[in-house]
């Protein structure tokens, strides 16, 4: 799609600008946030009610009353699978994102590999990588702990887990497109403009 659109919008520009867009579009915005999204609405979903049934269930009980840290026993590996869960698949997206937009721009503008990826290379800085990992980290943590702690939230009603549930998606969007934002204004500040002419 963000080919198409740079084709009809600026059909003049050289096919290096289309790596850098790329890279720009992809790789630093919506691999890490449409990512975090898809993780929320899935996985943090699952994580906020399987927790709250174990709260409404008094399960979370029986763990403490053994001499068990719920904490550590019931969060900690959520909020690593979540964190683990959106790096890796952060990568996933951005790799099939670029592999995707490479073969349309062949089909559709006959761009060369080689232009696409001197606008790759041109675009991708160290920065780059530590952008990846403030993004992925703070993102999967943002999705795991809301929604393990809106989970532990239940009283003791099952009535109360998919109200707990959907109030744990709904702010962790909020708060992964606000994280993301913040990331990249203060990235960009750093670093300066994303496509330089």
């Amino acid at each position: 799609t963000i080919i198409i659109q740079t084709r009809l919008l600026a059909p003049l520009v050289p096919n290096e600008f289309l790596g850098k867009i790329l890279v720009a579009a992809v790789v630093r915005e919506l691999a890490p946030l449409v990512t975090a999204i898809i993780v929320a609405g899935r996985s943090g979903t699952a994580i906020a009610t399987e927790i709250g049934n174990m709260k409404a269930n008094h399960e979370v009980q029986a763990l403490c009353s053994l001499g068990i840290d719920p904490l550590r026993f019931i969060v900690l590996p959520r909020l690593t699978g979540v964190v683990v869960s959106v790096l890796v698949l952060t990568v996933y997206f951005a790799v099939v994102a670029i592999a995707g937009g490479y073969a349309l721009s062949l089909l559709s503008t006959s761009s060369s590999f080689s232009a696409l990826q001197t606008g790759f290379e041109e675009a991708l800085i160290p920065a780059d990588l530590f952008l990846f990992l403030a993004k992925g980290i703070g993102l999967g943590t943002i999705v795991g702990w809301l929604c393990c702690h809106y989970g532990l939230q239940v009283e003791g009603s099952p009535t109360e887990v998919p109200q707990r549930a959907s109030r744990a998606v709904v702010l962790s969007l909020l708060l992964c497109v606000a994280y993301n934002t913040a990331v990249t204004a203060i990235f960009y500040a750093i670093v300066g403009p994303p496509i330089v002419g």
